[in-house]
């Protein structure tokens, strides 16, 4: 059985993860267009907090992870690089602080059972590919509730960024879950091994939550998509629609990032629990 401090170590470090990958995403893929410079201008102060947060929840999960699992070594490596990570992104060196934060995802790679096979460097960099596009998804959702919304709700005028905003988000998450289920289906066929690995080990058993969780998060999605996308897009012939899409947009966002940290727990699970096809009897 799973500890609960050592599954506990594992889901902050991926909460903080998904937190520091959201934020140059984000400004690299999401919100680069002129259409959407004015709210990236405007959420410019929740953008700080959220890289401030995000930077002190890491160190902090970083430590407990170490101190659960006695790995030091790999400490003193994630916090120099998240130290660089929290002063890229602070000072809008965003293409820098992505690829520190890349090989911060890196260092989780190593950490789980992908890194234990004899052959393990495509299963490791399959890992990587997961975990990168799994918390652009996921962190994303996150940002776009605690950072984007609030910014675009102060002025009317907003609304229109919002709309792009959105519709960007969503090519971008499209192509996230393309390459997240890519890999994971990979990784799943090769780790779990067999229909009753899947139903009868905790790893298994892990892996059907993190999809159950995962399969809401793709409900809630196209509902964005094909609903409030479209309403946001009227802001200037139907202002007061534009407003209350935005505020269900607020509503549906927060029960999305609460599957999304309820899938993330599922996950953390995962990379803590033998894998059957690692551990299967001779």
């Amino acid at each position: 059985m799973l500890d609960v401090l050592h599954v506990s170590a594992r889901w902050l470090v991926l909460i903080a993860l998904a937190m520091l990958a959201s934020a140059p995403a984000f400004a690299l893929f999401v919100m680069r267009r002129e259409a959407t410079r004015a709210l990236y201008r405007a959420t410019a102060v929740g953008r700080a907090r959220w890289i401030h947060t995000a930077a002190a929840l890491a160190l902090i999960a970083f430590l407990l992870d170490a101190l659960v699992h006695a790995r030091w070594t790999w400490f003193g490596a994630r916090a120099a690089l998240l130290a660089g990570a929290w002063a890229s992104l602070s000072q809008e060196r965003v293409s820098i602080g992505a690829v520190i934060v890349a090989a911060l995802l890196l260092t989780q790679s190593f950490q789980g059972n992908p890194a234990q096979q004899a052959e393990w460097v495509l299963p490791v960099l399959a890992d990587w590919v997961h975990l990168l596009s799994a918390t652009v998804w996921l962190g994303g959702v996150g940002y776009l509730v605690t950072v984007v919304l609030p910014g675009a709700l102060r002025e009317e005028a907003l609304l229109a960024g919002l709309a792009e905003t959105v519709r960007a988000f969503s090519s971008l998450a499209v192509a996230a879950v393309l390459a997240a289920s890519i890999t994971g289906i990979a990784q799943s066929a090769g780790l779990v091994g067999s229909l009753e690995a899947l139903l009868s080990t905790a790893y298994g058993q892990a892996l059907l939550v993190k999809l159950s969780g995962s399969a809401v998060l793709l409900v809630l999605g196209a509902f964005h998509q094909l609903v409030i996308s479209p309403q946001l897009s009227l802001w200037r012939l139907r202002t007061q629609q534009a407003l209350d899409a935005a505020r269900r947009f607020r509503i549906s966002l927060a029960l999305e990032s609460a599957f999304a940290v309820f899938t993330l727990a599922a996950a953390a699970a995962m990379t803590l629990l033998p894998a059957p096809s690692l551990h299967a009897a001779p």
